[in-house]
């Protein structure tokens, strides 16, 4: 029996959306792809100023009753500001391969530090739109049965890795290979610089990669990093951030190589992805795309293609018509984002790279 985080997903701060507890109730489904004894939560206020009040809280599993969940014995608690916290395991046989539905009564009607997702095959917010937030549960462990070692790879990236269109599916397929997931990506994230800007989401959008991946390497390295960064550090640069923050190609590479040099000095492999393309977007109504971005994010990706674990995924998902634009098959409609398709197709692909360069 082995202790492992089964599902982590990265939070951020949501201080602009309020009232997104109005009822005063949140159910989450996570899917739960190991068999095992018992679970717990970790809950988390990272980004609050305040405590949330958590009144009840209970997990179950398929149509099972509810079980409560508590923390020191207790079913009312407190997460407190700037801070996580684990509740106490729940023994629950789990058979693997199945939902947990995660209910919790909070009187706080306003909570900043949200998760941010779509429904996939991992997880499911439980709401009407698209992509949902949530608040609470940032992650999962379990005590579960393993006949084999259990590796972890981190999904570390913007938007495209957050939405969990490729990433979702993909970690599916990874469980077969031993390999537990994480999601560490952020809406609207760049590598060089924090948020900022004219987005009305900017504080969401978390401090610069290069910064956040050392705390994530520090307190909970993976096996491996499959890192999607670069994209927004071109797309905001002139739309929703000045101008003069677009990097040059060698700023961005250099922004890269840190990242793996920081990696490669905690022994993970770092398996850098190609920036997919975006021609034809606009963010704020303003083109997001030009020539002189285009140049920079081929220049970028020939860098990226020279690292011994890469993965052209830009190459893959491109148009054959014009590789500065996302294939309709991948295209969610923004020229940016990949549909549910697409992510489907595109974790068919990652999987076939991974499992040809023996790394899963």
């Amino acid at each position: 029996m082995a202790i492992i985080t089964v599902w982590r997903q990265e939070f951020s701060d949501y201080r602009h959306i309020h009232n997104i507890n109005a009822t005063e109730e949140q159910t989450v489904r996570i899917y739960m792809p190991w068999p095992g004894h018992s679970v717990r939560f970790q809950l988390t206020a990272e980004f609050d100023e305040v405590p949330i009040h958590v009144r009840a809280m209970s997990v179950s599993r398929g149509d099972d009753m509810p079980l409560p969940v508590t923390v020191g014995g207790q079913d009312r608690f407190d997460v407190l500001p700037r801070l996580t916290r684990w509740t106490d395991w729940v023994d629950l046989n789990l058979a693997g391969g199945e939902w947990l539905t995660i209910y919790i009564h909070a009187t706080n009607h306003t909570i900043r530090t949200l998760g941010s997702v779509s429904a996939t095959n991992l997880i499911d917010p439980g709401q009407a739109e698209a992509d949902e937030r949530f608040f609470g549960v940032n992650a999962v462990q379990a005590a579960v049965d393993v006949d084999q070692p259990v590796r972890r790879l981190v999904f570390f990236g913007d938007s495209l890795t957050n939405m969990s269109r490729f990433s979702a599916p993909l970690a599916r397929k990874l469980v077969k290979r031993g390999i537990v997931t994480a999601n560490h990506g952020i809406s609207g994230n760049r590598l060089l610089y924090p948020g900022h800007g004219l987005s009305p989401w900017v504080h969401s959008f978390g401090e610069a990669g290069i910064r956040r991946i050392d705390h994530l390497l520090v307190t909970e390295p993976p096996a491996m990093l499959l890192f999607m960064e670069g994209l927004n550090d071109l797309l905001h640069p002139g739309t929703e951030s000045p101008a003069r923050e677009l990097p040059s190609a060698a700023g961005l590479n250099q922004g890269i190589d840190a990242v793996a040099a920081k990696c490669a000095d905690r022994h993970v492999t770092f398996i850098p992805m190609t920036i997919t393309p975006f021609g034809q977007s606009q963010l704020s109504g303003i083109e997001a795309w030009s020539p002189e971005k285009e140049k920079i994010r081929q220049a970028v990706n020939d860098h990226i293609r020279s690292f011994p674990y890469a993965i052209d995924l830009a190459s893959q998902v491109a148009s054959t018509a014009d590789s500065s634009v996302l294939d309709a098959v991948y295209d969610r409609g923004d020229h940016i984002h990949f549909s549910v398709p697409g992510g489907r197709e595109a974790a068919k692909f990652l999987y076939a790279d991974l499992r040809k360069q023996k790394l899963v």
